[in-house]
């Protein structure tokens, strides 16, 4: 692998770092930075300093999710956050427990890495054996936003270096997070900084005194995706222009776009409807957007707060007389219940339509380009986890993609746990002994969806299969709407990605589902 950091320089040299791979053979490596030497710091500091002072308006709060102190809120640069929750919803599905991996810390002020420099000093009592791990103020990666001290299962700390190296999060890192744009220190294994290939160099005349000014959460955290989500819902006529006939979709690859067309048609009754509302007849106060993210999970605030924070001229001309009372409930200090009774005060009596006249705003809301933008973003991490489960499971077909993007929206991130993988392995093992041969890609889809149908909440199983099997079957009536997926939306089952070597069918070998499943060679990486 290579790596690309603008600090290479001043960190010192790049060597290769090998380990193995948990339960494989096969080496993976990386490039890490080792220091030489002390660090000429004034040089790095105003590098750094640049970095600092861009990344003011870039900053974006953690959610306590991805914390491993909740209580204590930290900061990152927008793209590492959005770095990071691509790579943290990878090693979840590659069977990383979601306790590691978790961020220890993120950015720094000067004020704040002073005090770890000092305490430094009071340990080692030489600057220079301090400097190999605590870098002094001004002078830290940290500063940027873009650097990331991650728990790996055991204490972060100099005298703790082997077994670091020895957890699998750690290995899982060296062998994974150079494609997320995440490079090592060799020093502390803990430590990875974002610095991809092409990642524009700051400028900026000085270190600010202030922190990055905090944006909302730009990504839907695995937390927020609910884990019984229930039956798509009918969306009212309307003459908004938020469904438009997209072909070509910036930013999807054909197969992508045909997945998500399905999904948002089941969601909001409409492909690619941008402009989806329900009420709240599921008691999540209301639903918006291409995914119906909603009030009550807390999946559509991050949305609605980057929008506000990012383009305050746009809410008070979208929302008018309304704008203060949108701002405020948006507010970071607004809990759940505040936000919920602000929603169910905009719903009729029956609990399932926003009145008037907050539906024309959020029919304005959905017709802006930018937070169309936004909710592509967020769609776009959402379609990274379904493609990372779809090459985990051998699934080579758009048919394959397509489900494994319904099952991540409605079921979670998290949708394959220890008990649907062993009963997806023991369902598919059962019909391979009583036909006597392998199962196709197809049979192997019908058995995942109704593994998944048959372990959610009861109230939701029938309308779970339905959905599924429509798109394994590729016809089928969903909410009482008839439906052919090849000619609605163009679905076959030729490959979403084409990886030479691979047949268009390749079936887990025995026991790759297991959960966590260890990380090994026959893993299909990214490309």
């Amino acid at each position: 692998m290579r790596c690309s950091n603008p600090l290479a320089i001043k960190l010192g040299i790049r060597t290769p770092e090998e380990v193995l791979a948990a339960g494989s053979k096969v080496a993976c490596h990386t490039f890490v930075f080792e220091k030489t030497g002390p660090i000429r710091v004034g040089s790095a500091a105003a590098r750094i300093a640049r970095a600092h002072a861009a990344a003011r308006d870039l900053g974006v709060n953690i959610h306590p999710r991805h914390l491993a102190d909740p209580s204590s809120p930290k900061q990152l640069h927008r793209a590492a956050y959005d770095a990071y929750l691509r790579l943290k919803a990878a090693a979840e599905a590659d069977g990383i427990p979601p306790n590691l991996l978790v961020i220890v810390s993120g950015y720094r002020s000067i004020r704040s890495q002073q005090s770890l420099w000092e305490n430094a000093l009071n340990r080692y009592r030489d600057p220079n054996i301090a400097r190999r791990w605590v870098a002094p103020p001004g002078g830290s990666p940290h500063h940027t936003g873009r650097a990331i001290d991650f728990s790996l299962g055991t204490r972060n700390d100099s005298s703790n270096i082997p077994a670091l190296r020895s957890t699998v999060a750690y290995k899982w890192l060296v062998c994974n997070a150079e494609r997320f744009g995440f490079t090592p220190y060799r020093n502390e294994p803990w430590h990875w900084e974002f610095n991809p290939p092409g990642f524009p160099t700051s400028t900026g005349p000085s270190v600010p005194a202030a922190p990055p000014r905090p944006t909302p959460i730009p990504s839907r955290s695995p937390a927020h995706l609910p884990v019984y989500a229930p039956p798509a819902r009918r969306q009212e006529p309307s003459s908004s222009p938020a469904e438009i006939p997209i072909v070509g979709l910036p930013g999807f690859s054909p197969p992508e776009e045909k997945a998500l067309r399905i999904t948002t048609m089941f969601e909001t009754g409409r492909p690619l409807n941008f402009g989806g509302l329900t009420g709240n007849f599921d008691n999540q106060g209301l639903s918006f957007g291409l995914l119906q993210w909603n009030i009550g999970t807390g999946s559509l605030q991050p949305l609605l707060r980057e929008f506000a924070t990012r383009f305050p001229g746009k809410v008070q001309a979208i929302f008018g007389p309304d704008a203060p009372r949108f701002f405020d409930i948006l507010q970071p200090h607004r809990s759940l219940p505040e936000q919920m009774q602000f929603a169910r005060s905009i719903n009729d009596a029956s609990q399932r339509n926003v009145v008037e006249p907050w539906r024309t705003y959020f029919a304005r809301l959905a017709a802006d380009p930018d937070f169309r933008q936004i909710q592509l973003r967020h769609v776009r991490w959402l379609m990274d986890v379904a493609k990372t489960f779809a090459r985990r499971l051998g699934l080579r077909s758009e048919r394959g993609l397509a489900l494994m993007l319904d099952n991540v929206t409605q079921n979670g991130a998290g949708w394959l746990k220890p008990n649907r993988a062993a009963l997806i392995q023991q369902r598919k093992a059962e019909q391979e002994r009583q036909t006597g041969r392998p199962l196709t890609e197809r049979q192997f889809l019908a058995v995942i969806a109704n593994v998944v149908a048959d372990t959610v909440n009861p109230r939701w199983s029938e309308d779970v299969r339905r959905r599924r099997m429509m798109i394994v079957n590729g016809t089928g009536v969903v909410h009482e709407t008839p439906m052919d997926l090849a000619r609605q939306f163009g679905l076959t089952d030729q490959p979403w990605e084409t990886i030479p070597g691979v047949p268009s069918w390749s079936a887990p070998a025995p026991g790759t589902m297991q959960y966590p499943r260890p990380l090994s060679a026959t893993r299909l990486r990214a490309p």
